[in-house]
C-alpha cells in the first residue's frame, strides 16, 4: 500500500463531550486511506479517481473493462504505478485499436464516489446498448448463509478503520475466492472485476457479492465483464432492476435478517 504522509490536529473538543459527543482520534493513521488516482492511456491522460491507494492493477484491469474502455484484457499490454507529487499516475499501454477509440469518444469525468452516472456527457453514454449475458441458473440460496459475518471476517481496512465498502466473488459453493476493499463501491467491485480476469476466473460461474447498495452502474460493470449473479445487501434500484433484467444477469438483495431476495433470474427481457 502506499504511504500517505499525514500530520496530528488540534480535535476542536471545546465542550463536545458534556453535549453527547465523543472525540475523534487524532492518529490519522486510523482513518480510511484516499488518494488522487490518474488513468493514462498510451501516454493520453483521461481521468482523475478518488481511490484507496491498495491492488492498483487490479484496479487499473477492472475499471477498464467494467467501463468499456478496452475490449477485453489482451488489449493491455501493460500497467505501471508512477508516483506523483499529489498522488499516482496507473500508466496503461493499450491496444492502437482500443486508444483510437478512446480518443474518438473521450471525457473528461470527475473522480466518482456517489451517483456512478454523475458527469457523462449524453443520455446515450450514461445508458449505452450492451451485450446481453448468456443466462446462467441461480445459485443455490444456501452459498449465502451467514455472509455478512464471513465477509465481515475478510473486511480488514473495514475493521481497522471502517467507512469501507467491500467486494467478494463466491464460487457455486459458496466459498469466498477473492477480496477487495475500498473507500468507493465502484472501486472496490473495479478491483474484484480486476483480480478475477488478471486470474483467469471465469466470472459468469460466480456471484460478486457487494456491501452496498445496487445502482444501474454496478449492474453495467457486471454485464460488461460477464458475470453471471450480482449480490448486494442493499436494495437495487428500479434502474438497475430493469437493466440486469434486460442483459439477463442475476441479480439478488441479501437481506440481514430475511431470505436472499431475487430480482432477476437472468431471463426476463421484458
Amino acid at each position: 500500500m502506499t504511504t500517505i504522509t499525514t500530520t496530528t490536529y488540534t480535535t476542536p473538543s471545546r465542550g463536545a463531550e458534556n453535549r453527547g459527543y465523543t472525540i475523534a482520534t487524532e492518529d490519522l493513521e486510523t482513518q480510511p486511506a484516499e488518494i488522487a488516482i490518474s488513468l493514462t492511456f498510451n501516454g493520453l491522460s483521461h481521468l482523475v479517481m478518488m481511490a484507496s491507494p491498495d491492488q492498483l492493477e487490479d484496479f487499473a484491469t477492472g475499471f477498464s473493462l467494467s467501463e468499456g474502455l478496452v475490449s477485453c484484457y489482451n488489449s493491455i499490454r501493460g500497467i505501471s504505478i508512477e508516483q506523483a507529487e499529489q498522488g499516482i499516475v496507473l500508466q496503461l499501454e493499450i491496444s492502437a485499436r482500443d486508444f483510437h477509440r478512446i480518443k474518438q469518444h473521450r471525457r473528461l469525468l470527475q473522480g466518482r464516489s456517489g451517483c456512478g452516472l454523475c458527469g457523462q456527457e449524453s443520455l446515450k453514454t450514461a445508458l449505452p446498448l450492451l451485450k446481453p449475458l448468456t443466462s446462467q441458473s441461480l445459485p443455490s440460496a444456501e452459498i449465502f448463509n451467514d455472509i455478512r459475518n464471513r465477509v465481515r471476517s475478510l473486511q480488514h481496512q473495514a475493521g481497522e478503520t471502517g467507512g469501507m465498502h467491500g467486494a467478494f466473488l463466491l464460487n457455486r459453493q459458496g466459498h469466498i475466492v477473492l477480496s477487495r476493499e475500498d473507500i468507493g463501491r465502484h472501486n472496490a467491485m473495479d478491483k474484484l472485476l480486476g483480480a478475477a480476469i488478471r486470474q483467469n476466473l471465469n466470472l459468469a460461474e460466480h456471484c460478486v457479492v457487494l456491501t452496498s447498495r445496487c445502482s444501474i452502474e454496478l449492474v453495467q460493470k457486471a454485464v460488461r465483464t460477464g458475470v453471471g449473479t450480482l449480490a448486494t445487501f442493499s436494495s437495487p434500484t428500479r434502474l438497475a432492476i430493469m437493466t440486469a433484467r434486460q442483459y439477463r444477469l442475476n441479480l439478488i438483495q441479501l437481506p440481514r435478517n430475511n431470505a436472499p431476495c431475487i430480482y432477476s433470474d437472468g431471463t426476463d427481457n421484458d
